[in-house]
C-alpha cells in the first residue's frame, strides 16, 4: 500500500480498525505490522492523531529479516497482498 503509492510520503494512513478490516486480519496483527514499519522508520505513529507515512521503501521487503519478531508470517502475507 505504501510501496505502490496508494499512501505517499506524509500522508495519513486509515485507522487501525479500518486497515485491519481492509486486509482481513486482526487488529493485533495489524498493530504488530505497524510497529515493525515504525521501527524501520517507514511510518510515524502519533498518539491520538494516527499513523503517517514518513518514507517510501526503495525496495520490496516482506520483513523476513525480522524472523525473531512475533507475527512475522502474517506480516509477510499482509505486505505481499498489498
Amino acid at each position: 500500500m505504501i510501496e505502490n503509492g496508494l499512501y505517499p510520503e506524509n500522508s495519513k494512513l486509515p485507522s487501525e480498525s479500518e486497515l485491519s478490516h481492509m486486509r482481513g486480519i486482526s487488529r493485533m496483527t495489524l498493530r504488530q505490522a505497524l510497529l515493525l514499519l515504525q521501527e524501520d522508520r517507514y511510518i510515524v505513529m502519533r498518539l491520538g492523531s494516527g499513523s503517517y507515512v514518513s518514507k517510501v521503501p526503495s525496495e520490496k521487503r516482506a520483513g523476513l529479516e525480522k524472523k525473531d519478531k512475533p507475527g512475522l508470517y502474517k506480516l509477510a502475507v499482509w505486505q505481499q497482498r498489498a
